[in-house]
């Protein structure tokens, strides 16, 4: 032994890249570590207060939403994600479009007994005029509000904790395709 060490074994980033390729050769895992995939969840608002001038909108409306993570983004210390994308509908926007729907101020929070998330646009045009929308962790409420503060519509709402995962969930985080190109 020379230095402590014995003269056949090599010690380095070397010695873990060939272990860890054949361990993937030998398809070993870790025992309970599954694979990072793409998790959506229905949301339901029932809508329980409508601000002036909102036609069609009515006190006990349900409305429906569908919000995306990746679930390899969990922070194991607060339980949370950065939402990847959030259907109204669980049809619009079809596909990622930051300009329809801007996620950068988003998060799933997996810490409680229930799934809980935060939104926030301000301000957005969907369609229509701008207005802010606001999904509040804390008091589990969507609000939706013109550019001067007036509440458009606002309500509570509950997350399915069933998962939905697999190659139609994929493809929606996915951004939509050029026009004419496949």
């Amino acid at each position: 032994m020379a230095g402590g060490r014995s003269e056949g074994v090599k010690t380095g980033p070397m010695t873990i890249a060939r272990f860890a390729a054949w361990a993937l050769a030998l398809g070993l895992s870790s025992p309970g570590v599954a694979e990072a995939k793409i998790v959506a969840h229905d949301v339901t608002i029932t809508v329980d207060q409508v601000g002036p001038g909102q036609p069609g909108i009515k006190i006990g409306d349900v409305h429906g939403a569908r919000i995306f993570f990746d679930d390899g983004t969990i922070d194991p210390s607060t339980r949370r994600a950065p939402m990847l994308h959030m259907q109204h509908g669980h049809t619009f926007p079809a596909h990622l479009d930051p300009a329809q729907m801007p996620m950068g101020n988003s998060y799933v929070d997996l810490s409680g007994p229930g799934i809980n998330f935060y939104y926030a646009a301000a301000p957005f045009v969907p369609r229509g005029e701008p207005y802010y929308v606001v999904f509040d962790d804390k008091t589990r409420r969507m609000s939706t509000r013109k550019l001067d503060g007036t509440l458009m519509l606002s309500g509570p709402y509950t997350v399915d904790p069933t998962e939905l995962s697999g190659p139609e969930i994929d493809a929606v985080v996915q951004p939509e395709p050029a026009a004419g190109r496949r």
